[in-house]
């Protein structure tokens, strides 16, 4: 069984899964996806919980904001960007490669959550 969590810790807010034994991602273990507004603007992060090292991901510049980080079953990174001017679904790589629009349109979409088979995306 899949298992998403979410927590604060200061200004991060963390989101992740259970480990690959539990049906979770490819993302080698140890490691969970978090947002923050540190530097100004709301980046996602890729956070080694045995270390707490912090690995910022190259998803967009600066003046963009990113929230809602989740590793989805095809090994990406899915998150909400206002990068096209609202808050879309976007898809890239762990390590922010690969960027796209998965959902998008005139309303703000947000926090999403892939389908263990990678067949459908819920989102608010």
């Amino acid at each position: 069984m899949r298992r998403f969590f979410a927590f604060a810790l200061g200004s991060l807010v963390f989101v992740g899964c259970g480990s690959q034994e539990e049906g979770g991602s490819e993302e080698p273990q140890g490691y969970v996806y978090a947002y923050s507004d540190r530097d100004g603007t709301e980046d996602i992060f890729r956070v080694n919980v045995q270390t707490g090292q912090l690995e910022k991901l190259g998803l967009s510049t600066d003046s963009y904001n990113e929230r809602y980080p989740v590793l989805g079953p095809d090994g990406k990174v899915y998150y909400a960007s206002d990068e096209a001017g609202t808050f879309d679904i976007w898809r890239a790589n762990p390590d922010g490669s690969g960027k796209e629009v998965v959902v998008g349109g005139a309303l703000d979409q947000v926090e999403p959550a892939p389908s263990p088979d990678g067949r459908y995306l819920a989102y608010t």
